[in-house]
């Protein structure tokens, strides 16, 4: 039972990042692949190794700074910025990734020099003008950080977080302007209880009370849902280290009562879909994997996890159809060429089998492992 949840679980990675041989570019694949699936310790050892083997690597350089800063070692992350923006000093993505880091570590006149760069090197950039105005309003100077929020929110008018922070920043100053503001970030995403919360705020001080009442309440109710979301989250972080140990009946159980607090939850879905898997519970294993994908369609390893479960049932046509949304949603997944080839040659239509195969190769000497 356990081989099938080890290979659902970790063949993409371990493929992708020994496929292409032991490079600068294949440690830093890994390392980018390690850290989306949650192994941050992982992917900073692949990080190292890729710039190990090049250190003018710049993009394994800026990963593990990214890797380092997320793991707290704020300062081993500044020293692979620095190396970065030696490389690249026009790029005002890596003065703004020094930046941000100097801003961490409260080195906030040279942060603010460096996300200076970043905003005039690339004026367009969102984020350096964000970094800039966070950075600003933590050294006190509110007047010379409003104009940098006002440029990051008008960049990227669909980003929350940015019309957000704009709006609280207006708020010490042009209190009408501020709930406007807010309510357009409320807008954006109604679900986010920080913004009605920071809108609730500007209401009340612009003497709004029972607008700003309503706005609290909605904040409340949707604080508790997230509360319970990330109760859910964990325990479905809990079963997958269980499912990974081969404890599949605990982690079942785990999955459960996860789904009895967030039903839509597409991750306990998902997992609940291999723990079926590995246990022979073919139908249930179908309908979880099911399950997942109407919560969260566009998740190719959910494809792809469901394709192999289709596969070991020898249902090729239906394994064939989740392989072909693999390549459709992720064309670089480093198994799904080859998977989507062998589901269609077995389900009889050798010609397209043929032309997948080719296209197969052309990714690289990957073969679906059996």
């Amino acid at each position: 039972m356990r081989g099938f949840v080890e290979f659902a679980i970790i063949a993409s990675l371990a493929c992708s990042a020994y496929s292409r041989g032991n490079t600068a570019k294949a440690q830093n694949e890994a390392g980018v692949a390690l850290q989306r699936s949650g192994d941050l310790a992982g992917s900073i050892r692949a990080f190292r190794r890729a710039a190990a083997l090049d250190s003018n690597f710049a993009p394994a350089v800026a990963n593990l700074g990214h890797a380092l800063r997320e793991q707290g070692d704020v300062q081993a992350a500044i020293e692979c910025f620095r190396r970065v923006v030696a490389l690249h000093p026009k790029s005002g993505e890596a003065h703004a990734d020094l930046g941000h880091a100097l801003s961490r570590n409260d080195l906030l006149p040279e942060a603010t020099a460096e996300l200076r760069k970043a905003v005039a090197l690339a004026p367009k950039l969102a984020s350096a003008h964000f970094l800039l105005a966070e950075t600003l309003a933590r050294a006190g100077d509110n007047a010379s950080a409003l104009p940098e929020y006002e440029a990051a929110a008008s960049l990227a008018p669909a980003s929350q977080e940015l019309q957000m922070k704009y709006g609280v920043a207006l708020s010490r100053t042009r209190l009408e302007a501020a709930v406007i503001q807010l309510r357009r970030a409320t807008a954006l995403d109604p679900s986010n209880h920080i913004a009605h919360q920071a809108l609730g705020i500007a209401l009340g001080r612009a003497g709004e009370h029972d607008e700003a009442k309503r706005e609290f309440e909605r904040a409340r109710l949707l604080s508790l849902a997230k509360d319970r979301r990330n109760e859910a989250e964990t325990l479905t972080n809990r079963g997958i280290q269980l499912l990974s140990s081969g404890a599949v009946g605990q982690a079942l159980e785990i999955f459960s009562q996860a789904l009895a607090m967030e039903p839509e939850l597409a991750a306990a879905h998902h997992y609940s879909g291999l723990a079926w898997s590995a246990a022979g519970k073919w139908d249930k294993a179908n309908q979880a994997f099911a399950a997942a994908l109407r919560y969260s369609a566009a998740d190719a390893e959910i494809h792809y996890n469901f394709g192999v479960a289709l596969k070991h049932q020898g249902n090729w046509s239906e394994a064939a159809r989740e392989f072909a949304a693999v390549v459709e949603l992720n064309p670089g997944h480093p198994l799904g060429y080859w998977s989507l080839a062998d589901a269609v040659h077995r389900s009889g239509d050798h010609t397209r089998a043929k032309v997948i195969l080719e296209q197969a190769r052309a990714k690289g000497p990957c073969p679906d492992p059996r």
